[in-house]
């Protein structure tokens, strides 16, 4: 008895460490998600804001390029509808430039946008002299106007390798994120799938340790089913004896009784008989 409850509670205990196990694994996993979801979607939120300073730089290029095409419309045409584009540049470029100041967090970068704002400046500059100069020598390309132009060429390109400088470093500091992203979604992946194969783990160690309590409970009732019938049987087994007892005791009173009015009967029959031979002598 003292065997079976100590398998028992080996058993319990066993189980116990079991589920205790499982619940661990499975808190660790669910940390570890939680902790790779939030370095993923901080990982998501570094990339779209890299895909907006890139659209941004784009948009300030565009601009700087539209006031370009407005002005080298209006030297060959000379209308005053191709001013149009110059006009709005104008208007968007110091918007577009702040909020890019504003994307940008990166120290070099910060830099770089110094020296795109300059250069954007100068360009401005050259193309509002240049328009100035054109209307006052009466439509007509002056050398002085093509000097103008050539700075204003070489200030364009240097505008659009600073561009192309900051779009690579936005486009190598996106690929990093984009491979932290691809890892921290494998590892999420991974984290699942071991999550997934705990869980079946667990309920197959419950189904397990269902049945064996099961098939340990149905052979206890089963014994105890034959433990209470053997008792019963010796219950009788001790009420027949008793009874069988009892009736021995009464018929061993019976039988002294009888033994007493024997004796007794001898005892007072022998002094009759004398008794008897007395009188019969005497009559």
């Amino acid at each position: 008895m003292k065997f079976h409850l100590d398998k028992d509670f080996i058993l319990s205990r066993r189980i116990r460490s079991g589920y205790v196990l499982a619940f661990l694994l499975l808190l660790i996993s669910y940390c570890l998600i939680f902790i790779m979801n939030g370095r993923l979607t901080e990982q998501s939120h570094g990339v779209v804001h890299t895909n907006e300073i890139l659209t941004q730089l784009e948009m300030t290029l565009s601009d700087v390029k539209d006031a370009e095409t407005g002005i080298r419309g209006y030297l060959v045409i000379k209308d005053d509808k191709f001013l149009q584009p110059y006009h709005e540049s104008i208007k968007k470029i110091t918007p577009d430039l702040s909020k890019l100041r504003e994307l940008i967090t990166s120290a070099s970068q910060k830099k770089r946008i110094d020296t795109l704002n300059l250069l954007i400046v100068r360009r401005m500059e050259i193309l509002k002299v240049n328009l100035k100069i054109f209307e006052n020598s009466g439509w007509v390309v002056t050398d002085s106007m093509k000097t103008s132009l050539y700075k204003g060429k070489e200030t364009m390109d240097d505008l659009r390798a600073i561009c192309e400088r900051m779009k690579d470093a936005e486009k190598e500091a996106l690929i990093v994120r984009n491979d932290e992203l691809i890892g921290y979604a494998g590892a999420i992946k991974v984290i699942n799938i071991t999550s997934l194969i705990i869980a079946f783990l667990l309920i197959a160690f419950s189904l397990i340790t269902y049945n064996r309590e099961n098939r340990l409970k149905n052979s206890a009732d089963q014994q105890a089913v034959l433990y209470r019938t053997k008792l019963e049987e010796k219950i009788k087994d001790l009420e027949d004896a008793n009874a069988e007892l009892v009736e021995l005791r009464r018929n061993e009173k019976f039988a002294v009784t009888g033994r007493i009015a024997r004796i007794i009967a001898h005892e007072v029959k022998n002094p009759l008989t004398n008794i008897n031979l007395a009188a019969e002598q005497l009559k």
